[in-house]
């Protein structure tokens, strides 16, 4: 197979977080709070009208062909069509070596990856590593000897302390894989050396976004498996070109409703004139959402598709500036025991459009009533899920998944929206507190 070698440069150092320091100035100079409203929704697509219409374009200009792959120093690059598509790609070519395989995985994943796992793997031979109280961190490996396969997702924008791993691995000789989506900064590849295979998206709330596709980062130790993957891929029918046109023209209603703040404070006041309940909407939205991709995951993609992928993918580094400014702002308007009880992984920047938070579940109906009374758009966790079989300690990770709910995305929201939104936070614990 022929290698090629990518022409830009790879940035290797990690980017500093800004100092909450910046933030306090600003919290000073306001007096009283001025904006009693949040015109954002709970996600956000990180692009503008311009790029939106230039993968349209993209469609008609794409001529030439591009490749799957690309070598590097340390790791080969892979593209694909979805992230679920190559999660699936990977799991097809273990269990075609080893239709037994045994998986060591985090409690929770998104949707389409614990579906992923749970077609290609028995029940049985999935072990769920527990997590610590912050949820934040790795705490205790299942007590097995054998273990092809571990599989981590990164929650909250960014990574899990992998504590821990580095003896299981040892112990069980696993490769390990890593759902980086919600992960930390890509200005490194891996999380941490421990980790084999990294998946990314870019479709269309991700990070970096090409309203589509997806790619993987492997050691070049394993060499072998990439290539494998490459021809599976390869060998997958091609993306039509008329259902690259229709998915993007899908996603229109969904980036003006969360991208257009105007369009987004129409559509609460008319909500409000209606007298309609806000959070049964957005919940109802976010599962019937026109633009998310919910089949055909395993394609090639197609030219446009490519092009598209290709000129985007160093954008993610404007995006994770801007989550991290706006992270480090609303963190500072929150005081520690409410950070510690509402949004206990709190480590880094929470680079994702995903404002997450957790309420202790006695009082999560308590808390949807009360953002829906001022018309705050939240949504009860669309995202992590749990698998469908019981195993030992499931029921700490149930209490967890029970009690995720998705606040307004921060990063369209104004300086003085993201204090609101502390405020009504900071009121709802004084009330749950009396």
């Amino acid at each position: 197979m022929e290698q090629h070698v990518e022409a830009k440069s790879e940035v290797s150092q990690v980017q500093k977080p800004i100092s909450k320091t910046k933030f306090k100035h600003y919290k000073k100079l306001d007096t009283e709070i001025k904006v009693h409203e949040i015109a954002a929704a709970p996600d956000y697509l990180p692009l503008n009208s311009t790029e939106f219409i230039q993968h349209f374009t993209n469609m008609i200009t794409a001529n030439e062909e591009y490749d799957l792959f690309e070598y590097h120093k340390n790791y080969i690059k892979v593209m694909g069509y979805a992230n679920r598509g190559l999660l699936e790609t990977c799991l097809d070519y273990f269990t075609q070596k080893n239709e037994n395989l045994i998986v060591a995985t985090t409690p929770l994943h998104h949707t389409s990856w614990r579906d992923g796992i749970e077609k290609f793997v028995k029940h049985e031979n999935i072990h769920i590593i527990d997590v610590n109280d912050s949820l934040n961190g790795l705490e205790k490996f299942p007590n097995i000897d054998k273990c092809d396969l571990v599989i981590i997702t990164h929650q909250f924008g960014q990574d899990f302390d992998l504590n821990g791993l580095d003896e299981f691995k040892k112990k069980t000789g696993a490769i390990v894989m890593e759902d980086r989506v919600q992960g930390g900064t890509q200005e490194i590849k891996f999380s941490s050396p421990l980790a084999d295979i990294t998946l990314y998206s870019m479709a269309m709330d991700k990070r970096p976004i090409a309203l589509g596709g997806a790619f993987l980062y492997m050691r070049k130790e394993n060499k072998e498996i990439a290539e494998a993957i490459i021809k599976m891929i390869a060998s997958y029918p091609p993306e039509p070109i008329r259902k690259r046109f229709i998915d993007l023209l899908k996603k229109i209603p969904t980036y003006l409703l969360y991208n257009k703040k105007r369009v987004t404070y129409i559509f609460l006041k008319t909500i409000q004139m209606l007298k309609l309940n806000l959070l049964d909407f957005t919940n109802t939205y976010r599962k019937k959402n026109p633009g998310f991709e919910r089949n055909n995951f395993t394609l090639k993609p197609s030219k446009g598709l490519m092009k598209s992928m290709s000129q985007h993918y160093y954008d993610y580094r404007n995006m994770e500036n801007l989550y991290e400014e706006k992270h480090m702002l609303f963190r500072s308007y929150l005081s520690d025991d409410i950070i510690r009880r509402f949004f206990p992984w709190y480590r880094d920047a929470g680079l994702t459009p995903y404002n997450t938070i957790y309420v202790d579940e006695k009082f999560v109906k308590k808390f949807l009533k009360f953002m829906n009374r001022s018309y705050v758009c939240i949504i009860w966790n669309p995202t992590y899920k749990m698998f469908n079989f019981d195993y030992p300690g499931k029921e700490k990770h149930q209490k967890f998944h029970d009690g995720i709910i998705y606040l307004p995305c921060l990063a369209t929201m104004s300086h003085e929206e993201i204090r609101y939104l502390a405020d009504r936070i900071t009121k709802f614990d004084a009330i749950v507190s009396k």
